[in-house]
């Protein structure tokens, strides 16, 4: 940039140079005049000229920046095309060189990519803030799957979103932080779908919004950089740690929050310590990239002392979670504004080298840096209790905590009971507020259910019930004020950033807070506890490497799929009460509930399906109060066995059964929409539990599929053992069936597998000749047909339970 007074102009500028586009897009759409989205640029510059002039801006430069964004090396230009290198030469006006011949401009959706680079089209809307508006952005595949009416609706409806947040943005008085930081939330929730490019373009392939953040972020450097990332460590072992069932759905919803906020903290702090060294506010939220799934990925400028920096974050992290959290803080660089054209090498190297950075992490504080140690050695300090917490099970100074309102108590260490009222506080939560030095107590006439959690040197006050977040305006005036799962973000108070956060940490709740695992009814049966993961992310990112454009793209997509849809879906009646969403982040997930935790997983799958992900799920079915820490142990082996069976599909390993032939266990599974059809299935069929003759039939059908299953997996093995277990099951199963007639035939049916013993030999054929090329389409079969018994059962003695004869 061409002198330091005009940083701020130009980050403005980068940001706000393409949205002309959208505007332009929905003109268009509306059969309105249209103007060269430089002109509505400008335009839409001067509708906040009111907020850029009291946050100290230069409107008409600004203006002037926007402009003559496209000449040559003047202000901003060199920036813009250093973020979009896969334009080629085109003319907008003339619509010649469109992304999708026989389109106008107007009609065409935001290409992503899905696995081996298959086209997924996504349609330009703003980001959804209801289930219906998320299940309307699942992209289809072909340039065409978009009727134009369809995009066009959503280029008008993210048009409309733009402009109120615009009116309501130019009312307020903020500093350039702070206006950075909300115009950002402003265009992500607006642009995020909307393609950069149409036109001079191969493919649609650039989000609108991943194009100007990085335009903006470059813009802040002056053109030498250094590339940043921020990965928060240790969140399995942090969530697994749980000794009890009680209170365990407060304390790790606090947990899930606190790993949530942490990264966002982190980001604030590495802002904060950069500009101190620059001497001003450089850097700001237009220089982060990426915030999501534990992963920070930052543009900064070129300055020394960047690894103290780190390693003082790091530090403070340890100490205040005295170990059991990590943060990561890694930087590469510096390189040149052209360098960014070799994007892969450059993050590919980056990654390489925080590989090699954890490797060396010291996993405790330096002797100098702990507080109140009591224990000391050549390499650190530590503190050393003589009592352990009841819910972690670490040792620790503990507290004894009471539950207001009910005769409980525990003694916890002073994570678990932050991490406690933090999850109080969050049932329903509402609102999270980022800035220092806050005094709880004088906003608790707000009417919200308000917890306070100090890190990083930030205060974040989390608010949640019956409460309007407008009300905690004035209260974070100097920091931020971020609403949760809305676009309605912005209040009318001066002084404040504002955004959003999308948290799937849902938890159900009652007149006390969030309800214990054992308040939900159908309980009484089973419970049921589940973790997801993505299959080959790492292999999908890899791909997204090829510009940092569509990285940002590509973290959007995971988002949209294991974060923003999940967090609407568990909001809705069928799930409000009965799933417990323990952690969400990045693309994994893990939660408990009743069963409808496995209905409620199977649709998580196939809306991550629709954007190209196939998932992995790892269950365990069992009595409410069975273990947390085993829970998590038994899930996540079953989701690595997942993954194994097939990566190309979203599988769930719902049980492991031991075999009497030497192999160690049989593992059940089923893909994704099979357990969501199983499921629906087993909800509506009638009672069996407490019927006793159809009750004992299907306990002998499942357990003559048990075998017939069993038998399966020797095959390859001893096929002649395999075949006559086959066969022994099969005569067993079909005298039984003409034996007990309508009971068995009722069994059978819900199954889905033959219910007639003459067509035995053809159906399992496979397996009574051991055909392996056939037989696992025929496990697959017999795998469903056993968890819909399973399931049934579960449901109906869940439901006999409940009942008030029962």
């Amino acid at each position: 940039m061409s002198g330091a007074k005009e940083y701020r102009e130009y980050v403005i500028a980068a940001l706000l140079h393409d949205v002309g586009k959208l505007i332009r897009r929905a003109k268009l759409c509306s059969g309105e005049g249209a103007k060269r989205h430089v002109e509505h640029s400008v335009e839409f510059v001067e509708m906040l000229s009111n907020v850029l002039r009291k946050a100290g801006l230069d409107v008409d430069l600004v203006k002037r920046l926007v402009e003559r964004h496209h000449e040559g090396g003047f202000g901003i230009a060199p920036y813009d095309r250093a973020a979009a290198p896969e334009r080629m030469p085109g003319d907008e006006e003339s619509g010649r060189g469109l992304a999708i011949p026989g389109r106008g401009e107007h009609q065409i959706p935001l290409l992503v990519y899905g696995p081996e680079g298959e086209e997924l089209y996504v349609p330009p809307c703003p980001l959804p803030e209801t289930l219906d508006e998320a299940e309307a952005l699942k992209p289809c595949r072909g340039a065409n799957c978009l009727p134009p009416e369809a995009v066009c609706a959503c280029y008008k409806k993210a048009y409309s979103e733009l402009m109120r947040l615009a009116g309501e943005l130019d009312k307020l008085v903020l500093s350039y932080p702070q206006l950075v930081e909300t115009l950002i939330h402003v265009l992500k929730t607006t642009t995020i779908f909307v393609p950069a490019a149409v036109y001079g373009v191969e493919k649609p392939d650039t989000s609108l919004f991943a194009h100007s953040i990085l335009a903006a972020a470059l813009a802040s450097t002056g053109g030498e950089f250094v590339l940043a990332s921020i990965d928060v460590g240790r969140i399995q072992e942090y969530i697994a740690r749980a000794r009890t069932v009680m209170w365990a759905m407060s304390i790790l919803r606090g947990r899930s929050l606190r790993i949530t906020m942490l990264q966002k903290l982190a980001a604030r702090r590495l802002i904060e310590e950069v500009n101190k060294i620059l001497g001003g506010d450089v850097v700001t939220h237009a220089n982060i990239l990426i915030d999501t799934g534990g992963e920070v990925l930052l543009i900064l400028p070129k300055i020394e002392g960047l690894d103290k920096i780190a390693e003082k974050i790091e530090e403070e992290l340890l100490e205040e979670s005295e170990g059991q959290l990590a943060l990561y803080i890694n930087f590469t660089g510096p390189y040149k504004l052209e360098d960014i054209a070799k994007f892969r090498d450059i993050a590919t190297a980056h990654f390489r080298s925080n590989i090699e950075r954890k490797l060396k992490f010291r996993l405790y504080p330096k002797l100098t840096q702990l507080k109140e140690a009591n224990a000391y050695s050549q390499h650190g300090a530590y503190k050393f209790h003589n009592h352990t917490c009841e819910f972690c099970g670490r040792p620790a100074k503990i507290e004894k905590v009471e539950r207001e309102g009910a005769e409980e108590s525990m003694e916890l260490c002073p994570l678990c009971k932050e991490e406690f009222h933090i999850g109080l506080a969050a049932r329903n939560l509402r609102a999270v507020i980022i800035t220092k030095d806050l005094d709880l107590e004088k906003i608790r006439d707000a009417g919200c259910s308000l917890s306070k959690m100090k890190a990083l040197g930030f205060d974040v006050v989390y608010a949640g019930g019956d409460c309007d977040p407008a009300q905690l305006t004035s209260h974070a005036r100097g920091g931020a004020l971020y609403a949760v799962n809305t676009r309605r973000f912005i209040a009318g108070a001066p002084g404040t950033a504002y955004g959003f956060i999308y948290t799937n940490q849902h938890i159900p709740k009652d007149e006390l807070g969030p309800a214990s695992l054992q308040e939900i009814e159908e309980l009484e049966a089973a419970a049921a506890f589940v973790k997801l993961d993505a299959n080959a992310i790492g292999a999908r990112k890899s791909r997204a490497l090829e510009r940092p454009t569509l990285l940002i793209t590509f973290s959007t997509a995971v988002s949209m799929a294991y974060e923003l849809y999940p967090a609407l879906l568990a909001d809705t009646s069928r799930y409000r009460e009965r799933v417990y969403v323990i952690y969400s982040g990045g693309d994994d997930g893990i939660l408990a509930g009743d069963l409808s935790a496995l209905g409620y997983v199977a649709k998580v799958a196939e809306y991550a399906e629709a954007w190209g992900f196939h998932t992995a799920i790892g269950v365990k079915i069992g009595p409410y109060n069975y273990p947390i820490y085993y829970a998590f142990t038994e899930t996540e082996e079953r989701l690595e066995e997942a993954k194994e069976i097939d990566r190309r599909s979203s599988i769930a390993v719902l049980a492991e059964i031991p075999t009497p032939w030497g192999r160690q266990k049989t593992v059940m599974y089923v893909d994704a929409k099979t357990l969501w059809d199983i499921y629906n299935r087993a909800e509506a069929q009638e009672l069996v539990y407490e019927d006793e003759e159809l009750d004992r039939a299907s306990r002998i059908i499942y357990a003559k599929l048990l075998e017939l299953r069993k038998a399966a997996e020797l095959c390859g093995e001893n096929d002649l053992v395999a075949r006559r277990t086959a066969a022994k099951a099969l005569i067993e199963l079909g005298y039984f069936i003409n034996r007990r007639g309508d009971e068995a035939t009722r069994i059978m049916e819900i199954t889905s597998l033959p219910a007639d013993p003459a067509q035995f030999a053809k159906f399992y054929a496979p397996l009574l000749k051991c055909d392996r090329q056939k037989l696992p389409a025929l496990i697959a079969e017999l795998n469903k047909g056993i968890v819909t018994i399973n399931l049934l059962h579960l449901k109906s003695k869940s439901r006999v339970s409940r009942s008030p004869t029962s």
